[in-house]
């Protein structure tokens, strides 16, 4: 049984690692996207950009790009560690926001992905939650 364990926590925390890495992906490019790029060029792949207050885009780029660093740097570079678990209960909340808005506009083809995010974030929290 003790050759399992190890496995089993090396396991672990590749997934966890894996999972931090495909949020920061996802989040950090989407944030600089919406922060830096212009609105038309955000509206050609987000088609809701168009219909949405500038600073209301560009505060949303601004919580994915705190969402992305959030989950990855504090565990990758351990300062303040807990901010993982903040960071991706944050995401979280985000998703299920992002899921009522794209229901509101009928973009049910979207709520997959938004139930993914929640999934990889909940795996985040989970481990983050009481930091060793």
């Amino acid at each position: 049984m003790s050759q399992t364990t190890p496995t089993v926590s090396r396991a672990r925390q590749i997934s966890l690692w894996l999972a931090q890495i495909v949020l920061a992906a996802i989040y950090i490019p989407a944030g600089m996207m919406k922060l830096l790029s212009p609105v038309a060029d955000v509206a050609a792949q987000i088609p809701w950009a168009a219909e949405v207050p500038t600073w209301f885009l560009r505060g949303i780029g601004c919580i994915d790009l705190a969402a992305g660093c959030g989950i990855f740097l504090p565990a990758l570079i351990r300062v303040l560690p807990k901010l993982t678990g903040t960071a991706a209960l944050g995401s979280m909340l985000l998703q299920v926001c992002a899921m009522a808005f794209h229901a509101y506009r009928g973009e049910w083809m979207v709520l997959p992905f938004n139930v993914v995010i929640i999934g990889l974030s909940y795996l985040v929290w989970r481990n983050h939650r009481h930091p060793s």
